[in-house]
């Protein structure tokens, strides 16, 4: 288990991992993945139903733990020490194969339609 090997004894808490893991420290990037792939990765396949869909997901979920995207720059940056940022949560959400949705919580959250309104009540 060469992930542990550079870890102390003590189990260091989530906070901790991810602050070294955004200064670059693999083995604590990989613990973070030994710890919550499975349970995440499980309900990746649930939601996503595909294996290559969900690693990705979650792959992806792992970084932005750790990263922030600069829209402007079209770039991941990791973010200091002791920083979060708030995740873009983005939905599209399709009807009869036609998409009848497509924006972020804010914009989910006062939408009129009443099939999207009935969905996430």
């Amino acid at each position: 288990m060469a992930a542990a090997a550079s870890l102390s004894l003590v189990s260091p808490s989530d906070p901790e991992l991810v602050d070294r893991a955004r200064q670059g420290d693999l083995d604590a990037y990989a613990l973070l993945m030994t710890r919550y792939r499975l349970r995440f990765g499980r309900y990746a396949f649930h939601l996503l139903g595909n294996e290559s869909d969900a690693e990705e997901a979650l792959q992806d979920a792992f970084t932005l733990a750790t990263h922030e995207f600069d829209p402007k720059k079209n770039e991941l940056k990791a973010l200091p020490k002791g920083q979060y940022c708030n995740v873009p949560m983005s939905f599209l959400i399709l009807r009869d194969g036609k998409v009848t949705f497509d924006g972020d919580i804010r914009q989910l959250a006062h939408t009129k339609d009443e099939y999207i309104r009935e969905y996430i009540s």
